[in-house]
């Protein structure tokens, strides 16, 4: 973390890598990124390959799409295509992180946690809203398993947290198993994949401040969030809870024809979220357009978890993952295969493992044969997300 603040004194351009992706995501990353200099972490430093094989290959001369004021850049998820860089100035920065200043109860010397990695947006923005609200940053320990981070926050007595859906369950555990109520939160903000109204209600039952969000890459961050204490609407038909109102001008914001969220900050954004606004100016994400599965945060392309199944696996004739409704991830995926032999689920993830990142990996797979034959049902992503709920 020091030297974050060291680079950007230096009015040098931050880009964030996650190490334990696989050597094939670390790659594409640095051939996007282009990085004049590397300062590996220590998980990096133990990946002896990772050394050799990239620390060398970048050229000195490749022009950047940035500007002199330029702060850091991130790579989108690549969930609607191809990866992209997108460079972030130090004005949005500063429009993005006073934006929720303004909104939350933030003080100086508030402790924050840096909860969510760096290579994402929402880790990002940890970093410089408190920095620019006088708060201080807390790293967490270590050791990851969840009841050692949950003390931590006990112990250190954090005031603001942010979690995906899938973080928050966790903590409601520790908390209800160990009859805690913890006086000190003030803020925790929730955001990444859909959450369900059972772990909300869980949530404020143990009188947590909890906030619930929308945003992206590209709107650097949040742009819609519910206020802590305010009760959180719940769309009528689809059951969803709202995203909160706009931290900014709603003239920013318009459904399109296709009821699709569009977004003008600064430049036009097309997303492929299915909204709604009510009359009181809340936000429902009622879903996707396209096929991309959010899960735990995380946006995955169903298209390319295929490929690589078909890949692994070449006696698979035919293969749909799709997502599914999840309490603790928002959605999972799972997958459907054709094949002439019968693959365990041991089997497809110890595979898999060596081929792609473990999130991406589905939870669970069944042989579409013998469901097709018995329920004689056309083999579609919509048939097959009704099958799933007879299973």
């Amino acid at each position: 973390m020091r030297r974050n603040y060291e680079v950007i004194s230096m009015k040098a351009i931050i880009s964030s890598i996650y190490p334990q992706q696989t050597i094939h995501e670390i790659q594409q990353h640095l051939n996007l990124q282009m990085p004049f200099l590397m300062l590996p972490s220590d998980a990096l430093k133990r990946k002896s390959y990772y050394q050799k094989r990239f620390s060398a290959n970048f050229s000195q001369n490749e022009e950047k799409k940035c500007s002199d004021e330029t702060l850091f850049s991130l790579l989108t998820s690549g969930s609607t295509g191809p990866e992209k860089q997108i460079f972030f100035t130090r004005e949005q920065i500063y429009q993005a992180a006073h934006a929720g200043i303004a909104f939350f109860p933030y003080a100086k010397d508030d402790h924050f946690l840096l909860s969510l990695p760096l290579h994402h947006i929402a880790g990002m923005m940890i970093f410089f809203r408190s920095l620019l609200s006088g708060g201080r940053l807390l790293t967490p320990p270590p050791q990851k398993k969840s009841p050692s981070l949950f003390s931590f926050i006990l112990e250190e007595q954090i005031h603001h947290l942010s979690f995906v859906p899938m973080q928050l369950e966790k903590f409601c555990r520790f908390l209800e198993e160990n009859s805690l109520r913890p006086c000190h939160l003030k803020t925790i903000l929730i955001g990444g994949s859909k959450i369900s109204p059972s772990l909300v209600q869980r949530a404020l039952n143990l009188n947590l401040p909890i906030s619930l969000s929308y945003g992206m890459t590209e709107t650097c961050g949040m742009i819609a969030a519910t206020k802590i204490g305010e009760k959180i609407p719940l769309h009528p038909q689809h059951q969803v809870m709202s995203s909160g109102k706009f931290l900014y001008n709603s003239s920013h914001f318009c459904l399109a024809e296709d009821k699709t969220l569009q977004i003008s900050l600064p430049h036009k954004i097309l997303t492929n979220d299915l909204a709604e606004i009510d009359e009181s100016g809340n936000l429902f994400i009622l879903g996707r357009k396209d096929e991309v599965i959010i899960s735990g945060g995380e946006n995955i392309n169903p298209f390319e978890v295929e490929r690589q199944i078909c890949l692994a696996f070449p006696k698979i004739s035919d293969v749909f993952v799709i997502g599914v409704p999840d309490d603790l991830l928002g959605e999972k995926a799972i997958c459907f295969y054709q094949s002439s032999n019968l693959i365990s689920e041991e089997d497809f993830k110890r595979r898999l493992k060596e081929v792609m990142f473990p999130y991406y990996i589905p939870k669970n797979f069944y042989s579409l044969d013998d469901e097709v034959r018995k329920n004689k049902i056309k083999v579609t992503r919509s048939s097959l997300k009704k099958l799933f709920k007879s299973l």
